[in-house]
């Protein structure tokens, strides 16, 4: 894994520099610019997914749903821009990175059953804590950058590669609707009776593969200030899989795993800087909003056997606010 990050950190900026330099004989590049960010804050997310009783979805729609709440999340990340400009051309080249890693504090889960289509005859609800976990986020991305004269303004079109997990629980559970399981007649796999779920620690760990385009623009006045944005369009894979340690008929540590092809995200950011030339305060805030949709539930059970039925959804929401120090060469 460390090799892997390695690369994806190397290669974007490697391959900015080799097409800056393409042609030595007449190009003259020069280094506009090195930024170094380390940034700390927090941000709350919300993630849900439903699941339907067949491979079709139909029998019912939607049998099970799972949604985490509320999930207070303390991060840090770093970004790393880097901007080279060309005296031949109109415009220059950048590369840029930002990394990030959190510890959820907060959070609820709730997971529901139903029998009938439409969210309808709920056999089985439990209520859960979800404060633990954590979430991780990289991207990468090159493009070219256009400056107005002054350099006041730049505008820049990109391309990317981002990553990024949530290693979400459920634990210290309760169960608030019990009723005979609708699609089986043995009462071992009915749902707990109302009250505590004793021993509860399932876990379930979903990932994020995505290629990216978007856009960056930024507004400096002078040096010591400026406004900035960006924003982005990612089409993407989602795999997770999930251990639910209270169900003796599924297999641990790995009960089930879900797999969607049809993916895509919204990733947009705002914020300013200010300071002295070469040291600034960041203020920043972001926003991701993510969906995977007609993907596929494979479950493992205890006794070797594998089923298959329809993952509806995935959604993922969140909304961030950090705060920190940028030093600019």
């Amino acid at each position: 894994m460390k090799n892997t990050f390695s690369k994806i950190i190397v290669l974007p900026i490697s391959a900015l520099l080799l097409l800056l330099n393409a042609n030595p004989a007449t190009a003259r590049d020069r280094l506009d610019r090195l930024d170094l960010e380390l940034n700390a804050g927090s941000r709350v997310d919300r993630f849900d997914w439903t699941i339907s009783g067949n491979i079709h979805g139909t029998d019912p729609d939607i049998l099970s749903e799972l949604s985490w709440d509320d999930l207070e999340i303390v991060e840090v990340n770093t970004k790393g821009r880097v901007i080279m400009i060309n005296n031949q051309a109109p415009f220059g080249g950048i590369a840029k990175i930002r990394a990030g890693y959190g510890e959820i504090r907060s959070g609820e889960n709730q997971d529901s059953d139903y029998q009938y289509d439409n969210r309808t005859n709920e056999w089985s609800r439990s209520n859960n804590q979800a404060d633990d976990g954590s979430v991780f986020d990289f991207t990468s991305g090159i493009g070219l950058v256009f400056q107005s004269r002054n350099g006041t303004v730049l505008f820049s079109p990109l391309v990317g590669y981002s990553y990024h997990t949530q290693d979400l629980t459920i634990h210290d559970g309760y169960q608030t609707i019990s009723r005979d399981n609708p699609f089986s007649t043995d009462p071992a796999e009915d749902p707990p009776p109302v009250g505590p779920l004793e021993g509860l620690g399932s876990t379930y760990d979903s990932t994020w593969n995505s290629g990216w385009i978007g856009i960056d623009l930024e507004i400096r006045p002078t040096r010591g200030f400026l406004l900035h944005g960006f924003v982005e369009l990612h089409g993407a894979e989602y795999r997770a899989e999930a251990n639910w340690n209270l169900r003796s008929d599924l297999a641990h540590p790995v009960s089930f795993e879900h797999e969607s092809n049809d993916a895509a995200g919204f990733v947009a950011g705002f914020g300013t800087k200010f300071g002295g030339d070469r040291l600034l305060v960041n203020l920043d805030m972001l926003y991701q909003k993510w969906r995977a949709e007609d993907g596929i539930d494979v479950i493992y059970f205890a006794d070797g056997s594998i089923g298959a039925t329809r993952l509806n959804e995935v959604n993922w929401e969140s909304f961030g606010v950090t705060a920190g120090l940028t030093v600019s060469f």
